[in-house]
């Protein structure tokens, strides 16, 4: 239960090993520190301050995904690890409900979407109508979009991504999460393809949605913003690459930290090939 995948800079991992101190670590979903890897050799690097006292009680990493609801990241901790979480996240239920929200068909504003119940949580908090016409037709159309997301059907999911991540612009809001995860997963698609303008397109959509979730200091938030700056590069928007690349180093001098092996040979060499450029 207390093992963690050893990894690389990229996610897949290609071991599971046993750190006793980092094992004293607890889950919080708003963790103040992290573990980094620089082959075997694990790290905890704190990436908020940290009161004095006893590790378990002031220093948490997290053992799920914080872009999850609280539903999912609750069971995931009850059947892995067999306990509930009550931290901040998990009893931010204003949070939690822009997780699965849409857009108000009048003002745009978030408007909560219950995803079993298909009904709308409450009125809006921009204009503050409840449920009339357009509400329905917009609520309607995000299931719609939803269950072809969600439910396997016979398209492959790269197809589908891609057809449907169009259309929710205008029904999804930027904070949803299905919406955050279709962004990403076409910005992926278009980087291993060479299609500059919609990887940027879509990685902008997906890099607002994990500030939010995972805060503006994160490694996944870094990673993003170097693929994000890639692409601006290979599109010729040499201001928006170098600001792109500019957070991420912010974010890395942090997390791993500048002396570490990743910061110095992984992603400097491509800090100053696109910094050159």
């Amino acid at each position: 239960v207390n093992s963690f995948s050893l990894r690389t800079s990229t996610p897949e991992h290609f071991g599971t090993g046993v750190y006793l101190v980092a094992s004293l670590l607890n889950h919080s979903c708003v963790p103040n520190c992290t573990v980094v890897f620089q082959g075997r050799q694990l790290a905890v690097v704190a990436t908020k301050a940290i009161p004095a006292g006893d590790i378990p009680s002031v220093a948490f990493i997290t053992y799920v995904n914080s872009l999850d609801d609280t539903v999912t990241r609750q069971q995931q901790l009850k059947d892995t690890w067999h306990f509930s979480c009550e931290c901040a996240l998990c009893l931010d239920k204003k949070l939690d409900k822009q997780k699965h929200s849409m857009k108000c068909p009048r003002c745009a504003r978030d408007r909560p979407v219950d995803t079993v119940l298909w009904t709308l949580t409450d009125k809006c908090p921009g204009c503050q109508d409840s449920m009339g016409k357009d509400d329905k037709k917009q609520l309607a159309r995000y299931k719609e979009l939803y269950l072809l997301l969600t439910v396997k059907g016979e398209m492959e999911f790269d197809q589908v991504c891609e057809r449907c991540v169009g259309q929710m612009e205008d029904v999804y809001s930027d904070s949803d999460i299905l919406y955050i995860q279709a962004a990403h997963h076409v910005h992926s698609i278009a980087m291993d393809q060479g299609r500059w303008t919609t990887a940027t397109t879509y990685g902008e959509i997906a890099l607002i949605g994990y500030k939010k979730y995972y805060g503006q200091k994160a490694g996944l938030v870094a990673a993003l913003l170097v693929r994000l700056g890639s692409a601006y590069s290979s599109a010729g928007n040499v201001a928006q690459s170098a600001e792109c690349f500019q957070q991420a180093d912010q974010i890395y001098r942090l997390v791993p930290g500048e002396g570490s092996c990743f910061y110095n040979k992984d992603f400097m060499p491509v800090y100053r090939k696109y910094s050159d450029i």
